[in-house]
């Protein structure tokens, strides 16, 4: 007969595995999470690239004339110290992998040679085993900002820039305390301990709302700099530039799906993430 921790709550006798934290300790550690960019996506600068020409002329062309004759070099960058709004999302978009693998088994074996049922205690089992979560964005956003996020029980905070893996360790001792168990006459039980790690990689796209504020900084310059140097500067609203592009034809800037949307109040900037989660349990088996 073989009892699961689970169910020995009704037996005669019980088993009880408990869990004992430790604090937490962020570092940066080489792990098997990929870092491999996501060249298929474009960020929300790259996307902005492709819309800002078509701003320019409509809002600054009586403006500025000859922005319909020269070739324009465009350059933008986010403006300093971009705000976001604190109603962070984490979309799963699939889960790349999960495995569950046993990493240790130890065995007690309690003997009864007597002629009588007989009380035995087990040993019982305590370990420490670290507990990780892995994280990084797979294609840079554009610009520098941090954003802090909690997933399964770990604070994190994304480089919304940088494709670094960052690791979140935490220590948890498993343990079983030595128990009396009932072995009959002439015979044997076994309390096997088995400790599996279950390993998930999370495919995921974290969705930030910038503050209606935050602006893009736009260089516009013609291509004859040294002859007849034509250029201006600005800085406008995201959430202007958006609205403005879709007017304009552009009508994926209200796509959810899209690097960066817009909708009839606020703007999303999606980073594509992956997130891998190591855990540790401890299962119990009596034979």
């Amino acid at each position: 007969m073989k009892l699961l921790l689970a169910l020995l709550a009704s037996s005669n006798f019980s088993l009880v595995a408990t869990t004992n934290y430790q604090p937490e300790n962020n570092q940066n550690i080489v792990t098997n999470l990929s870092q491999d960019q996501d060249d298929d996506f474009k960020n929300a600068i790259e996307y902005l690239d492709t819309v800002i020409e078509d701003y320019v002329k409509l809002e600054y062309g009586s403006e500025h004339p000859w922005l319909e004759t020269e070739h324009l070099n465009i350059t933008i960058s986010i403006g300093y110290n971009p705000q976001i709004e604190n109603n962070t999302k984490l979309i799963q978009k699939s889960i790349d992998k999960d495995v569950k693998n046993i990493i240790h088994e130890e065995t007690d074996t309690l003997q009864n040679n007597t002629d009588i049922q007989q009380n035995i205690n087990s040993s019982g089992f305590s370990q420490t085993y670290l507990n990780s979560v892995s994280y990084s964005v797979t294609k840079g956003v554009g610009f520098e900002l941090a954003v802090p996020f909690e997933f399964a029980n770990a604070k994190l905070n994304f480089n919304l820039n940088s494709t670094t893996v960052t690791t979140s360790t935490k220590q948890t001792t498993l343990t079983v305390p030595p128990q009396s168990v009932v072995v009959p006459a002439h015979q044997t039980r076994k309390v096997n301990y088995k400790v599996y790690e279950y390993t998930k990689v999370y495919n995921d796209i974290l969705r930030i709302q910038p503050s209606n504020d935050v602006t893009l900084h736009i260089e516009v310059q013609n291509d004859d700099w040294l002859t007849n140097p034509l250029h201006f500067w600005t800085d406008d609203r995201l959430i202007d530039i958006l609205s403005l592009s879709w007017g304009l034809g552009h009508h994926e800037v209200m796509d959810e799906n899209n690097p960066i949307f817009v909708t009839e109040s606020e703007v999303y900037i999606n980073i594509p993430t992956k997130i891998q989660v190591v855990k540790n349990e401890l299962n119990v088996v009596i034979d």
